[in-house]
């Protein structure tokens, strides 16, 4: 019977596969062995990956191990599909089952495979030989395998449908119910036919296109050509082929495949390589070519095209021009109106390409040599931001004439780019952290002062006009109104070192950051930022696990991001350009379930599907987690409330760990919260109830035990309490008796310290009777030079002659001894205060005696009294000068008293550690007994006692100097002769 011929239409896709590698998985990093004999995704979305040497379960960022230590093998052979939707049974080489399902993998007995077409498979040894489950036209469970000599399509009912030619078990697939093969060519036909009959296919090389195993009932199939990786798929009754990897590394053998549409996730399990995961046409694109070069400043010259880096760059192409000075700045560019680029040659000045299909030989067009920006306005102006020479406004009317329209000098420090708001017709530029706002006709018209530790680096005016500032370190900033709005910063801080800002045709704002890519809604920000709702403000984050070559885009280059064709815009990195489509960004979808994998109350395990109830004394309790998620972790936030004993949700940590201790009695309600970032109306709650059982303290018997206890408390401490208070009182007693003796004890001190303040205040009156008698002293030493000066001045009234000088000289000498003698009596007194303290300083002693001789002078010379002064100009003393004053004007005055016509000797000395000072008269002298009084002033600290009232002011001057000499803790020795004169010497501690 002939097999009608079947026509297939079917499509090739020959758009570059961009894909990038985002994981590699081996035993280094987790993996239980590297040779992968199956892969399947449950329905809760867990990765298994079946090794052959236990199984493993991976939810996109984390593995966790299923070796089971009661199996005879972890040695997993394969994988099959069950009856049930997304459940699997791993199968080890002892014929041992593992039935995998919704995130969980356990053992069961074989009897649940009775009556199973796998028993039949399993015992034939066949089963090790499939390479695709399907579901055929009928609903039946199917796989294509090979069995002896030739190749089978099996149903699950054990019969076998149709026999298949070894040649095409490589190169078989089965896609919507129907079994194909694919040749060499890449051309697909059916093979098995609606009433079961096999086509022929005629195979012109002996190389096919592999289809590894494939253990999900998919529709997606992928096999492997010239080690490029490629997809089929059925899109409108056509099958289409689409490359997803251009090169495989030569070394691997893909032995399995998965491929997760939805994620545009493809896994790739090998040999002895472990498991590949690559992220396939993710919406983000890395041109080939530009990959790990560094990339700032573009401009677009077609809608694949742009010119960047003094590079030309296409999808899977680059040319590098020659001819431009190899001191360009690669952060400056410029594309005018008529679709010539400019650019900044460092010191060269600004030069131009003209560029209609191809390029010519740069020119140069502006001298300006420290350029740092480029812009050209809606009135086609060129704006040139220089550092020595401000803003410069050419006309740029014409393509070859440039004339200067105006210059803004002062404008030396401009921070950012220029930007255009439509709405307002006006441009914003920022210089000095100062915002400027020109109108069209190049007239400021407003401006605004700007913290200047923001360090903005670019502006961005949104199609609602508002103006955006992304800064380095600071954040992301606006302008509404005049008003300031901070954007608030992601929950890694990524944001704080943004580059810039722009939008795309979907109101979606994206920043470009050191540290990955962010999306938010235009409407979320502007709903919530100026409403003061910056809390429900949530970001999109793309980082390399998206497709990115790398998360460091690079910043101050304007412009920094450039729409090629329709919704495709291309940002620069440090490695390749990042080439975004928008609405092709790959959505994980909304996470239906987190998992409560294991918990454990102190070391024992509990289930994890039920309800926890713990035993008796459990102190520690902990709670892990697991959820499949397959896109970037950033953009989910999981956190965690135990009610009816936290008061707040928690953040959950990276290891999706809970833990409690010693936690009281009662029912609890453990709730985990989700939040998508991606999804954010969509929040996912799972909650578990925990009941831990009463503490004995929380039980009845507890209470009335402790009622009892606490009544026997009382008793005993009543009882205590008497015992006590009748020891207290003997105590007591005891203590009064011994009290009354103290008192008596103290009554006498009191007696005796009243005896002794009446003797104090015996003293006190002596001592101000003493006082007393000293001012009367001296005021009788005072009235004799006032005498004096009553005499002077009334001979000098009633002589007929004028003035006498010499009268006058003496008047005056007179005066100032008077007025030495009050300072001193004033000194004097404040020694007697207890809170009088010596205050030492440097004194020149030749010039010190002088001045206090010069004193004397006129008194000396009616006295006829010379003076001999002994003391070396170089001679200095550290000492009190008040009291030191004194000393010697007491000393001289008693030596002029009792020496006329004779003379007066000052004489200074320095030996070990003393510093002598001497005063010699040739005058009357003194009796022995004077001598021996005067000693014991300076030997005696209760001097007082030696002053009498018949000495007629006698020894008041000694008694001030043996006063002034204990001060400088000084003392002074006197030798004296009746009719030969006075030696006293002053000895003074160095």
């Amino acid at each position: 019977m002939s097999v009608p011929f079947i026509v297939l239409f079917f499509c090739y896709n020959s758009v570059f596969g961009n894909s990038v590698l985002i994981n590699h998985l081996t035993d280094v990093n987790g993996l239980p062995q590297n040779s992968i004999k199956g892969l399947v995704k449950d329905k809760l979305g867990y990765l298994w990956i079946a090794t052959e040497n236990g199984l493993a379960r991976f939810d996109g960022h984390k593995l966790k191990l299923f070796i089971d230590t009661a199996l005879l093998s972890n040695r997993i052979l394969t994988i099959v599909p069950t009856k049930e939707d997304k459940v699997y049974f791993a199968i080890t080489d002892r014929y041992q089952v593992l039935k995998i399902k919704n995130g969980r993998a356990k053992r069961i007995g074989n009897d649940s495979l009775i009556n199973n077409r796998l028993s039949h498979s399993l015992r034939n040894k066949e089963i090790f030989n499939v390479n695709q489950y399907y579901l055929d036209t009928r609903g039946k469970i199917c796989y294509l395998g090979r069995a002896d000599k030739g190749g089978h399509i099996v149903r699950d009912d054990g019969n076998i449908v149709i026999p298949l030619s070894i040649k095409y078990t490589q190169n078989i697939f089965a896609l919507g119910g129907k079994v194909y093969a694919i040749d060499d060519q890449l051309n697909i036909k059916q093979l098995v036919s609606d009433n079961g009959l096999e086509t022929d296919l005629v195979v012109n090389k002996p190389k096919q296109p592999q289809i590894p195993r494939i253990f999900d009932l998919t529709d997606a199939v992928v096999f492997i050509f010239n080690q490029k990786v490629y997809d089929i798929h059925e899109e409108n009754g056509k099958l289409i082929i689409s490359e997803l990897i251009s090169h495989l590394p030569n070394d691997i053998i893909v032995t399995n495949t998965h491929y997760d549409k939805a994620n545009r996730t493809l896994f790739l399990g090998t040999s002895t390589n472990g498991l590949f995961i690559y992220k396939v046409n993710s919406g983000i694109n890395i041109p080939r070519k530009t990959i790990h070069k560094s990339y700032a400043a573009q401009v677009k010259l077609s809608d694949l095209m742009i010119f960047s880096a003094i590079e030309i760059i296409e999808q899977d192409t680059t040319y590098k021009l020659k001819t431009l000075p190899g001191s360009i700045n690669p952060y400056i560019i410029l594309k005018d109106h008529f679709k010539h680029i400019y650019y900044a040659a460092n010191g060269q000045g600004v030069h131009r390409i003209k560029y209609n299909g191809r390029f010519e030989t740069p020119t140069k067009v502006f001298d300006e040599k420290n350029v740092f920006h480029l812009f050209e306005d809606i009135q086609n102006r060129i704006w040139i931001c220089n550092y020595n020479e401000g803003l410069i406004i050419y006309d740029n009317s014409l393509p070859d004439k440039k004339t200067k329209l105006k210059s803004f000098p002062f404008f030396d420090n401009i921070q950012a780019n220029i930007v255009y708001a439509p709405d307002t017709k006006t441009y914003y530029l920022l210089n000095s952290n100062k915002l400027y706002q020109f109108n069209e006709n190049l007239q400021i018209v407003d401006s605004m002062g700007l913290n200047p530790k923001l360090e903005i680096k670019s502006l961005f005016v949104s199609n609602s006009g508002i103006l955006w500032m992304a800064t380095y370190g600071n954040g992301l900033f606006c302008i509404k109104n005049k008003s300031l709005y901070k954007l608030p910063l992601d929950k890694n801080n990524h944001l704080l070192i943004s580059h810039c800002v722009f939008q795309d045709q979907r109101f979606n704002y994206w920043i470009t950051t050191n540290k990955g890519l962010f999306q938010i809604k235009a409407n979320t920000v502007e709903n919530n930022l100026f409403s003061g709702k910056s809390n429900a403000i949530r970001y999109i984050y793309y980082s390399t696990y998206d497709g990115l070559n790398t998360n460091e885009f690079n910043g101050g280059c304007y412009p920094c991001a450039i729409e090629l064709e329709k919704d495709l815009y291309s940002l620069p990195s440090i490695s390749g350009l990042a080439w975004i489509h928008p609405d092709k960004l790959s959505d994980p979808g909304p996470i239906s379930e987190i998992l409560i994998d294991e918990v454990i109350a102190d070391s024992q395990m509990l289930s994890p599907e039920q309800s926890i109830a713990l035993q008796d004394n459990v102190s520690h309790l902990v709670i892990n987690l697991s959820l499949a998620y397959w896109g970037n972790l950033n953009n989910i936030e999981l956190d965690y409330q135990l009610e009816g004993f936290d008061k707040y949700w928690l953040p959950l940590n990276a290891d999706y760990s809970i833990s409690y201790n010693n936690l009281p009695g009662g029912q609890y309600t453990l709730k985990v919260r989700l939040k998508d970032n991606l999804h954010p109306d969509k929040i996912l709650i799972k909650s578990i109830t925990i009941d831990v059982p009463l503490r004995y303290y929380q039980k009845w018997w507890f209470y009335v035990l402790c009622f009892i206890v606490f009544i026997c408390i009382i008793l005993f401490y009543s009882n205590a309490r008497n015992r006590k208070i009748r020891l207290e009182n003997i105590k007591l007693e005891k203590q009064i008796e011994q009290r009354t003796i103290e008192l008596v004890k103290q009554n006498t001190i009191i007696e005796n310290n009243l005896k002794l303040l009446k003797k104090k205040q015996e003293a006190l009156n002596l001592s101000i009777s003493i006082k007393d008698r000293a001012m009367s002293v001296f005021s009788h030493n005072i009235v004799g030079p006032l005498k004096f000066i009553t005499i002077l001045t009334d001979n000098m009234a009633n002589s007929d002659t004028a003035t006498d000088p010499k009268k006058m000289k003496t008047i005056d000498q007179t005066s100032k001894s008077l007025l030495q003698h009050s300072v001193d009596l004033l000194t004097w007194v404040k020694t007697q205060d207890e809170t009088f303290k010596v205050q030492k300083e440097i004194i020149h002693l030749s010039q010190f005696v002088r001045q206090k001789i010069d004193l004397f002078k006129h008194m000396a010379e009616l006295s006829g009294i010379r003076f001999t002064i002994k003391v070396d100009d170089a001679i200095e003393f550290v000492s009190d000068k008040q009291l030191l004053n004194i000393i010697l004007y007491n000393l001289v005055e008693n030596a002029i008293k009792h020496s006329p016509g004779g003379t007066i000797t000052i004489d200074a000395q320095i030996e070990v550690n003393t510093f002598l000072l001497t005063v010699t008269d040739t005058g009357k002298g003194m009796t022995p007994l004077q001598v021996a009084k005067l000693t014991e002033y300076a030997q005696d600290a209760n001097r007082t006692r030696y002053i009498q009232d018949d000495n007629k002011g006698f020894g008041i001057g000694w008694f001030i100097i043996a006063d002034c000499m204990s001060l400088l803790s000084a003392t002074y020795t006197i030798e004296s002769h009746i009719n030969s004169g006075t030696e006293v010497t002053l000895r003074f501690p160095v």
